[in-house]
């Protein structure tokens, strides 16, 4: 790993495995669809938006905004948890990638 951004993957990675942990009840992603999973994905970027928007008119009154500040960082971490998972399907049924140990 490139020590330019180890920091700050290995803090964004912690963040990710804290949602997966916390989502842990609803099953795995492992017999979804990429394209179920995918959708699932936009699902999730209009949370980040909503989000973010209210980060940003909360931080434009000077209020202090941890709580949103947080919640868009577990929107970021879930977007990026349904990314990989999207990945890891398509992966593992269209390039036959856990036969090939390439992950």
């Amino acid at each position: 790993m490139d020590a330019q951004y180890e920091r700050q993957l290995a803090w964004f990675t912690n963040e990710m495995v804290k949602k997966l942990d916390k989502n842990l009840y609803k099953g795995g992603w492992e017999v979804m669809s990429p394209y179920s999973l995918h959708k699932m994905l936009h699902k999730e970027m209009e949370e980040l938006d909503s989000a973010i928007e209210l980060l940003a008119i909360e931080s434009g009154f000077g209020r202090n905004v941890d709580d949103e500040a947080r919640k868009a960082i577990e929107e970021c971490a879930d977007m990026a948890n349904y990314t990989m998972m999207v990945a890891e399907r398509i992966g593992a049924i269209y390039l036959s990638l856990y036969d090939k140990e390439k992950i």
